[in-house]
């Protein structure tokens, strides 16, 4: 059971000294003196009550630890921070300052490990993120899913990969009208297929329009290959055969596409050979 006592200042009177433990008499959970009890008692005004108890007196709650069985002692003031102490206080508040010290501890070890342990879902979430993503990149680039779409997505993703800012892309593509849908409806289609990446801030505001570093790298040594080869003279007469001819075998995979404007140049060489040169206009 809770208990407590009053602390008088040196200076305090023998009559001082009743009224304030009168004051603070406390029994059946409730103080037994009201202050206009004992303003009508010792004939006082309430500011001469509250500077006498201010000044020369001091009440504490004496509590047991609930941890270590210990006693310990809690200062209080006034009748309002008594109540509070002594009949209303949670668990932090009943028990002592070393063990309150080693509760706040525990509790600090348990909520790091918490995190620690929040943190590697995170991460381990994140790295599979990335697997997956890395896997689907990779199914596209072995599918070549890009030369799979339709003319006119195939021609915002042409154009898109093309821009080397957002401000490019607003300008050229969507011609300062960033709400065009006919614009947007491809590449959200993009988007979905995982050709490209559409970059927010915080208020979803689109910043950026990507295509995955990896991706673009396969796409661009790929558009910017040139297709060359050398003719040779036949030196035939005859007009059923051709004048210029030759066999290959490609070194890597050249795709000529649809939609994409291509420049053919031919040189004639010193040995009288042909050498043909196709790529794209604009790389």
């Amino acid at each position: 059971m809770k208990k407590y006592r009053i602390v008088f200042s040196k200076e305090v009177t023998e009559t001082e000294k009743k009224i304030i433990q009168d004051y603070w008499l406390f029994e059946n959970d409730a103080f037994v003196n009201t202050n206009k009890e004992l303003e009508a008692k010792y004939n006082l005004n309430p500011a001469k009550i509250t500077k006498l108890i201010k000044d020369k007196s001091y009440c504490v709650v004496v509590e047991k630890c609930k941890e270590c069985q210990s006693e310990f002692d809690r200062k209080v003031e006034t009748k309002g921070s008594f109540i509070i102490k002594f009949c209303r206080s949670n668990y932090s508040q009943k028990i002592c300052k070393k063990c309150n010290l080693e509760y706040k501890r525990e509790r600090e070890k348990e909520i790091q490990e918490k995190e620690r342990k929040e943190a590697i879902k995170l991460e381990e979430r994140r790295l599979l993120a990335v697997a997956n993503e890395t896997e689907k990149l990779n199914q596209i680039i072995k599918d070549k899913i890009w030369l799979k779409l339709e003319e006119e997505i195939y021609d915002v993703f042409h154009q898109i990969i093309n821009c080397k800012t957002f401000s490019e892309i607003e300008r050229n593509i969507f011609k300062n009208q960033i709400s065009r849908n006919e614009i947007w409806n491809p590449i959200y289609s993009l988007e979905k297929l995982g050709l490209l990446k559409i970059e927010r801030d915080r208020s979803n505001r689109v910043i950026n329009i990507v295509c995955p570093e990896k991706l673009l790298k396969v796409i661009l040594s790929t558009k910017n290959k040139e297709f060359s080869i050398s003719l040779t003279s036949t030196k035939g007469n005859n007009t059923n055969e051709p004048e210029y001819s030759n066999s290959f075998v490609l070194e890597s995979e050249v795709i000529l596409k649809t939609g994409i404007i291509y420049t053919s140049e031919i040189w004639k060489l010193s040995d009288g050979s042909l050498n043909l040169k196709i790529f794209p206009k604009f790389q």
